[in-house]
């Protein structure tokens, strides 16, 4: 038996707003008794082709699949040249296995159908990850903060490089990602405020994500079911121990969460907390591929529209910031700025800016804000790093 709802898909694709409104996209998501979940995005496309008969049907038909592809990938990654999507094309049938059509006619010589195209949603992620993870501009920042209950340990902590941080660590890095850990926040939160975040929910993770010199930060627990007691089983038994993986994927610059990605290990053996801790690097074995596709994906995402970071060192006080604010605000090229997170020695600025980066950085070297001058440190892509 199977379950199925519908969801819009604004709060999951931010730039969904800016397709046209006749095009109907919906989340469909099956969900099996053994709990599976696939995810299809339903999109309404209209496709045409040269001539009549079956033939010109079928072309028709391909073609409102790749228009209907094509309408996903631009809201994904945010970009409207697809060009370097072509080998994603190639295969548009295999992203879009089902589709209904809902009119089929002919104008003059032409047939033209209208469809809605079930476009599979994980194997388009991965794919399109796997494609552009090489050809990003710069590698991806990321920050871990895990908290953990595995193996010996009896109470939720946050340990420097615990198992499940490490087998993340590895995964991310291999992928050729810059990964920092909780050995990186040690001299700026103490454990109790770690924990704090960890268990605090959505508005801790996004609040601790937009504090972070990073492009996406990750907060997550890992736990088993190893018995607090810590009782030994008796010679030769085999003990079945799970333990399970929660992560919080945010967006470092304005600390949207991206996903919410969850999974799970089970191994068997004589000594739960030797089990627990393999059964934790296991789940996050499972898991790193989701959190890698979502990193690029979020790359991808930063990098194609107007949308800037500027990080600025030692502000001083609020009332810098805001002028710096002000100043930018006044520039045409310029449409909107605000601060997404201030303490007197970091700030940060989502600027949507349509001009070159040279010119920013220029417009930038000779600032003065409440009595102190602006230096520019560093231009990256489209981040900016300056100091007072």
């Amino acid at each position: 038996m199977c379950y199925s709802f519908f969801i819009t898909l604004s709060w999951m694709y931010p730039g969904m707003s800016r397709l046209p409104r006749a095009l109907a996209i919906v989340l469909l998501a099956l969900v099996s008794p053994a709990g599976a979940q696939e995810e299809t995005i339903v999109v309404r496309s209209e496709g045409r082709a040269e001539g009549l008969g079956f033939a010109a049907r079928d072309a028709a038909i391909a073609n409102a699949r790749e228009q209907a592809l094509a309408d996903v990938l631009t809201t994904l990654v945010g970009a409207v040249d697809l060009r370097d999507y072509r080998a994603v094309f190639r295969n548009a049938a295999g992203y879009v296995p089902h589709y209904d059509v809902l009119r089929e006619d002919a104008i003059g010589e032409m047939t033209r159908v209208e469809i809605d195209a079930q476009v599979a949603l994980k194997p388009l992620h991965r794919d399109v990850a796997a494609l552009m993870l090489p050809r990003l501009v710069e590698a991806p920042r990321i920050q871990l903060l895990i908290a953990e209950k595995v193996g010996p340990a009896k109470i939720l902590t946050v340990p420097d490089f615990g198992v499940a941080e490490v087998a993340l660590r590895d995964g991310l890095e291999k992928a050729g990602m810059d990964v920092s850990g909780v050995e990186a926040l040690n001299d700026t939160f103490t454990h109790a405020s770690m924990l704090a975040i960890v268990q605090g929910g959505v508005a801790s993770g996004s609040e601790f994500a937009r504090s972070r010199d990073a492009d996406v930060v990750i907060v997550g627990t890992a736990t088993d079911d190893t018995p607090d007691s810590g009782t030994a089983p008796e010679a030769g038994e085999l003990v079945r121990t799970q333990a399970d993986v929660v992560l919080k994927v945010f967006r470092a610059s304005d600390g949207k969460m991206l996903e919410e990605l969850s999974s799970s290990g089970v191994i068997h053996g004589t000594d739960p907390w030797i089990n627990g801790e393999e059964a934790a690097r296991d789940a996050c074995l499972r898991v790193t591929g989701r959190v890698i596709d979502t990193v690029v994906l979020a790359m991808l995402a930063m990098g194609a529209g107007d949308e800037i970071l500027i990080t600025v060192e030692q502000p001083g006080k609020p009332e810098r910031v805001a002028a710096l604010i002000q100043y930018l605000l006044a520039d045409d090229a310029v449409r909107a700025a605000e601060e997404t997170f201030y303490a007197d020695n970091l700030a940060r600025l989502r600027v949507t800016y349509s001009g070159e980066m040279v010119r920013l950085a220029d417009m930038l070297a000779p600032v003065v804000c409440e009595g102190r001058k602006l230096d520019v440190l560093s231009v990256v892509g489209k981040k900016i790093t300056v100091s007072f």
